[in-house]
């Protein structure tokens, strides 16, 4: 699951995964939750996910996936240049 990231559903407290290639935008609400912008209609209206979790919460998240990938990206780069025979 390196693509997504785990949030609670502010109206029902479920937890859901959603994926990361889906986020437009994240937007800290007055409360300290968040919306989970994945896109718009034509009108321009947003859709998205309100979230138990705080903006820095679901930060901390991407943040921790993208040093994740970066991790195995170094790794693969090291394994590519190894001579094997």
């Amino acid at each position: 699951m390196n693509n997504f990231i785990e949030i609670t559903l502010s109206d029902s407290e479920n937890k859901a995964l959603i994926p990361i290639r889906k986020i437009c935008s994240i937007v800290c609400n007055a409360d300290n939750t968040c919306f989970i912008e994945t896109g718009c209609d034509s009108s321009g209206v947003s859709s998205g996910i309100c979230t138990v979790e705080t903006y820095d919460e679901i930060k901390q998240q991407l943040k921790q996936l993208s040093s994740k990938k970066k991790v195995i990206s170094n790794l693969n780069r090291k394994l590519k240049s190894v001579n094997w025979e």
